[in-house]
């Protein structure tokens, strides 16, 4: 079993509240909202970090279960440079993390000035989790030490 915890301090929320359509119809996998309330940003499980953009950042776990935390909506438009002052990444790809190690310093003033959402979408990639139980496991106001999902 494959315990996915929530990658930042807010309140979880179901994939229908996420004003995306990729994101609230689960069409990459299991997705769980979070509205963040702080700008650090954590690996949700651990792994490798086979992801890194400047919104987004995705872990395979070692049982091949793929995690992607996608910041705010949208947020893949910001202009490069913009990009660089809002997402501080304290992480490579290809570096093996540990749950609960800081990923990313956000400012998420700065993506709301943008004119962007800060909604995060949490993903369990849905090739990763072909033949596994996915089951969700917090909504509400959560923590980097609660679990959002749980693969068997």
């Amino acid at each position: 079993m494959l315990k996915v915890f929530c990658p930042v301090e807010g309140k979880v929320v179901i994939n229908k509240k996420i004003p995306d359509a990729t994101f609230s119809q689960n069409l990459m996998g299991p997705t769980l909202g979070v509205v963040p309330s702080s700008k650090n940003f954590y690996a949700p499980i651990n792994g490798e970090v086979v992801i890194m953009s400047g919104h987004a950042y995705g872990i395979k776990a070692y049982n091949g279960v793929q995690v992607l935390v996608h910041i705010g909506i949208d947020t893949v438009k910001i202009d490069e440079k913009t990009k660089a002052k809002i997402f501080k990444h304290k992480i490579k790809q290809g570096q093996k993390v540990k749950t609960g190690q800081l990923m990313v310093e956000v400012d998420l003033a700065g993506i709301k000035k943008c004119g962007y959402s800060i909604i995060t979408p949490v993903c369990v990639i849905g090739d990763s989790v072909e033949n596994k139980d996915v089951t969700y496991e917090t909504i509400g106001p959560s923590s980097p030490e609660d679990v959002m999902f749980q693969v068997k």
